[in-house]
Formats: C-alpha cells, sequence, structure tokens
C-alpha cells in the first residue's frame, strides 16, 4: 500500500541485509538448508489451502482475489532469481 518506490525500497535492503545474516549463521556454525524442487513442491502445495482461503475471503468482500493472486505469482515468476 506504500507504492513501487517503497516496496522497491523494502526489497532492496532486505536483500542486502541477507548476505551478512547468511555469513553471521555461518559462522556460528548453523546449517542452511536449501529445499530441494520435490521439498519446495511439498511446500507450496501445504500452502494453497491458504491461498484458497484468502481468495475466497476477498470474494466476499467484493474483491477479485484470484486476479490479485494470479498478478502475484506472475510477478514472482518474472523476477525470482
Amino acid at each position: 500500500n506504500s507504492g513501487r518506490e517503497t516496496s522497491a525500497w523494502a526489497g532492496r535492503e532486505q536483500g542486502n541485509g541477507d548476505a551478512p545474516g547468511e555469513a553471521a549463521a555461518r559462522e556460528r556454525g548453523n546449517q542452511i538448508v536449501k529445499l530441494d524442487d520435490a521439498e519446495t513442491a511439498r511446500w507450496k502445495a501445504a500452502a494453497e489451502p491458504v491461498a484458497a482461503e484468502w481468495i475466497a475471503d476477498m470474494k466476499a468482500t467484493g474483491i477479485d482475489g484470484q486476479s490479485l493472486y494470479d498478478q502475484a505469482v506472475g510477478l514472482v515468476a518474472k523476477y525470482a532469481k
């Protein structure tokens, strides 16, 4: 709700903070786990009911939640590394 510029700034700041945080975790002996494709798919499937509930909640208020959700998914796919 704060606009594109604020969203971009927040994303950059969060991204800039990831590397030092990960380095600190590794220095302390923490294990960094990156999910493989199968586990990522399992997590996405587990989250589907949450998305469906949100879409239904939006529809109940007169908002096209499915369209908003689809747009968000498209943007994530477009800008994912």
